[in-house]
């Protein structure tokens, strides 16, 4: 709600302190105490930036200890499932998953039972499943509208950034519109970011790259206010992504924030970094661009997040195109074409184009797939796009 800059602030002065409380709480087996400490910070450790240092923290708290299905609990559960998502360590995440629904569904709340979908959602998002992250959102709907939960604005945001990276603008259009209007009325600080991080994708998918620049340098503005770090960096990221398709790429940042994303352990963060550093030393004609690139995948394919090995491999067979090897670009291009119908994934306008030259330059049509290439494995391709 409103004041949670204040809020973040105070939480931020007083981390030695509850640190000390966490501490003390699992020296003198306060187990209560430990579990409404990691329920209610999870999300600070979320938005500070602290993925790496929250995990820390909490990995030890929900380990062999048998404990009666209590709300702290099954809120613990769920903040470690969504921070190791983040961190990318999605086995890990599913395993928390997994333990929260089982608390969740012992307690057999309406309360309980809705955090389920969230946690559900995001571990698909992590994935790069998009379809079921949707799936799971909208099934979260209805039980949060029925108690006009304050999470509405970001559930409805998510189903609307979700919508319009799958290609279907109109209803993420809606989504937006009913995120901004529950925002207002529930006085969500985060509104006005809102409106610059969803402007600057729907500018960005539809071409107009310096618009898009000045939606998320808006949106960044308000995250800083908000010391939601983990967002800043975001923001940074497609604006030098929007920069660098069109011709004005600045390497620094791209440096800057990919090493910010490996200290806050934003694992799809990082991969996307990598990727972005690659491109420009693709662009460069670097002879380095081919093994960046295959980092780049390999550190992708870890983080679990399809989206960006899609990215990475797709970028990686313009290089290889461009190099002549016809057929490995259309062994790789036809594994990104794979896991981009699986996601599913829209094209933002600018590369749609970019991928009808590139997959005229081999002869081929769009929906040429390959079927054998179609199967091959990432770390193998990930050697074709490093030679």
């Amino acid at each position: 709600g409103a004041g949670q800059a204040q809020a973040l602030d105070r939480l931020q002065e007083d981390t030695p302190n509850l640190l000390a409380a966490l501490a003390a709480a699992r020296e003198f087996n306060d187990r209560q105490a430990e579990l409404k400490l990691v329920a209610s910070l999870g999300r600070f450790w979320f938005d500070a930036g602290y993925v790496s240092g929250g995990l820390r923290e909490f990995r030890d708290t929900l380990g062999a200890a048998e404990d009666d299905p209590t709300p702290d609990l099954a809120k613990a559960a769920e903040e470690i499932a969504q921070l190791y998502a983040w961190n990318g360590s999605l086995e890990l995440a599913e395993q928390f998953a997994a333990k929260q629904e089982s608390i969740a569904t012992a307690i057999g709340t309406d309360e309980v039972l809705r955090r389920v979908w969230a946690t559900k959602g995001v571990l698909a998002f992590a994935r790069g499943d998009y379809a079921r992250s949707i799936e799971c959102f909208r099934a979260m709907l209805p039980m949060i509208e029925a108690v006009k939960s304050e999470s509405l604005p970001f559930v409805h945001a998510s189903l609307a950034f979700l919508h319009l990276w799958s290609g279907d603008t109109p209803t993420a259009d809606d989504h937006y519109a009913q995120s901004l209007a529950w925002a207002k009325d529930f006085d969500i600080d985060e509104g006005d970011a809102i409106v610059g991080d969803y402007g600057g994708w729907r500018a960005f998918y539809s071409g107009r790259h310096e618009e898009a620049v000045e939606q998320w340098s808006a949106a960044e503005a308000v995250y800083t206010d908000l010391k939601q770090r983990t967002w800043v960096v975001d923001m940074q990221q497609l604006r030098s992504w929007a920069r660098l398709i069109g011709g004005d790429a600045d390497q620094d940042v791209i440096r800057a924030t990919t090493a910010e994303a490996r200290k806050l352990g934003l694992m799809a963060f990082v991969a996307r970094g990598e990727m972005l550093e690659a491109v420009v030393l693709v662009d460069q004609g670097s002879r380095d661009a081919g093994a960046a690139l295959s980092g780049a995948l390999e550190t992708a394919a870890k983080s679990g997040n399809r989206v960006w090995v899609f990215w990475c491999l797709w970028y990686g067979a313009r290089l290889v195109a461009s190099q002549g090897r016809i057929a490995d670009a259309r062994r790789v291009r036809a594994r990104a074409e794979s896991i981009r119908r699986a996601i599913p994934l829209a094209l933002p306008t600018a590369l749609e184009a970019a991928d009808v030259e590139l997959v005229t330059s081999f002869g081929g049509r769009g929906s040429d797939l390959g079927d054998t290439a179609a199967e091959m494995q990432v770390l193998d391709l990930s050697s074709l796009i490093a030679q």
